[in-house]
């Protein structure tokens, strides 16, 4: 058995046959435990007493890592109640899952989230999510942070927002430390919020005196995006961190030295030509796919069949 500094108990399974790299131990395909990338550690030792930042890096630089490394050191120090993480498609919780977080002093954190608001709850997500937002934790589970994390969706987020009134609004900003995932869609323009996670920004930015903590994280303008991710006169109230993608590549990607590329064209789904690709080069490849208006699905569920098929023909070399 491995005992958690905070108390918790992780157990090692029968199989337990885990693979160590330089700053993570996988078992199974799942990631059991973490320490701090490079750029990761520059974000905590910069910014971990913080509340309005914006981190912009490049997809695959562990920004989701990040979030748990910063939450679970705010919780420790008590600098909000609780904190919610809000992202676009229910999906992606996954990347927020349980993992042993180990940080640059050895303390090693167990995280998790107890409120998982993007699944289906026995009182409806939303109604939860508000009660969350609303009522303090109560004192038996008070010690553990897990249950002082809650993660949901954008649309989800609305609905509850819209149930709050004046006061439980400005108490959500107070006693709540915000987490914004792909934060390009908060949707808060020169004119104002057209959402309602734009709307809380807003607020927020507009009452200091209630020290609102907002942390916006995205990779948009490392796929093609020019245009600010909020207007400037909210941007400059933010320190930001910036990841340029050849630091990413240079501190973060160590197995690939150089490479060759080509395209492939499709029509509905790239599966079939996908499939040629790989029977056709006899070497690791990488694939890059966009998104084709949708059609694929979200990328979490591509890139499980992605690794099906890569699988499949790994086994044929």
């Amino acid at each position: 058995m491995n005992t958690i500094q905070n108390g918790f108990i992780s157990k090692k399974p029968s199989n337990y046959k885990p693979i160590f790299q330089e700053d993570s131990v996988i078992l199974n395909d799942e990631l059991i435990r973490c320490s701090m990338r490079k750029n990761q550690k520059n974000v905590f030792d910069n910014y971990r007493d913080d509340n309005l930042v914006i981190i912009q890096e490049p997809g695959g630089s562990g920004k989701s890592t990040t979030i748990k490394f910063i939450c679970s050191y705010k919780l420790l120090n008590n600098l909000k109640d609780k904190y919610i993480i809000i992202i676009p498609q229910h999906m992606i919780a996954k990347s927020f899952k349980k993992v042993e977080l180990v940080f640059p002093n050895g303390e090693i954190i167990y995280w998790d989230i107890a409120n998982n608001f993007c699944e289906k709850t026995s009182n409806g997500k939303v109604k939860e999510l508000v009660d969350f937002i609303k009522n303090p934790i109560v004192s038996d589970v008070s010690k553990s942070i897990v249950n002082k994390v809650a993660i949901t969706t954008y649309q989800s987020f609305g609905f509850a927002w819209d149930k709050l009134n004046k006061i439980e609004k400005e108490n959500a900003i107070k006693d709540v430390g915000w987490f914004f995932d792909e934060s390009h869609r908060i949707g808060l323009c020169k004119d104002g919020p057209i959402t309602k996670v734009g709307n809380i920004i807003n607020l927020g930015l507009k009452k200091q005196h209630l020290n609102p903590c907002f942390w916006l994280t995205s990779a948009t303008q490392f796929r093609g995006d020019k245009c600010s991710i909020i207007p400037d006169e909210y941007y400059d109230k933010f320190k930001v961190d910036f990841l340029p993608l050849d630091k990413h590549w240079e501190e973060n990607i160590h197995s690939i030295d150089s490479f060759s590329y080509d395209f492939y064209v499709y029509k509905t789904n790239p599966f079939k030509e996908l499939k040629n690709a790989l029977n056709d080069n006899k070497v690791p490849t990488l694939i890059i796919c966009p998104p084709n208006n949708g059609k694929m699905g979200c990328k979490y569920t591509f890139a499980i069949k992605l690794k099906k098929l890569q699988k499949m023909f790994m086994g044929m070399m």
